[in-house]
């Protein structure tokens, strides 16, 4: 978790963000794990072999189907890349956020536990913070 938060916050700090919210950005985090759980594990190992063969941005974004176009042209701008290169980088970035999500949703599979879901948001805070 703690180096999902870096990457997070690296990004953001590309997109001219100063300050992170760890809290909010650990809510919607859990949130968004929490919802992938509810998925059928069949369905989870088949978005993760998606996501993992995806070999561009386009395949990823339909994988997915978020749009990762705005952070393509932060870390271009930012790094001051070509395209191509900040496609890669966000390829390998968000490959693995998204890879990871789904490992904790796979892990977390059905568990309706609040107990579990505030522990998972308490160490997702605690790891952003150190």
């Amino acid at each position: 978790m703690k180096t999902l938060f870096s990457l997070i916050t690296v990004f953001l700090s590309f997109s001219s963000i100063a300050d992170v919210d760890e809290y909010l950005f650990c809510q919607v985090h859990i949130d968004s794990i929490r919802k992938l759980s509810e998925l059928p594990l069949s369905e989870l190992t088949l978005l993760k072999k998606s996501i993992a063969v995806a070999t561009s941005i386009e395949e990823l974004n339909k994988a997915t189907s978020k749009d990762a176009s705005s952070m393509v042209v932060a870390i271009k701008n930012q790094k001051k890349i070509t395209k191509d290169a900040a496609e890669k980088v966000t390829l390998k970035l968000l490959k693995k956020i998204e890879i990871d999500s789904i490992s904790k949703a796979i892990s977390l599979q059905g568990n309706t536990s609040e107990m579990i879901w505030s522990l998972q948001f308490d160490k997702c805070v605690k790891d952003s913070s150190s």
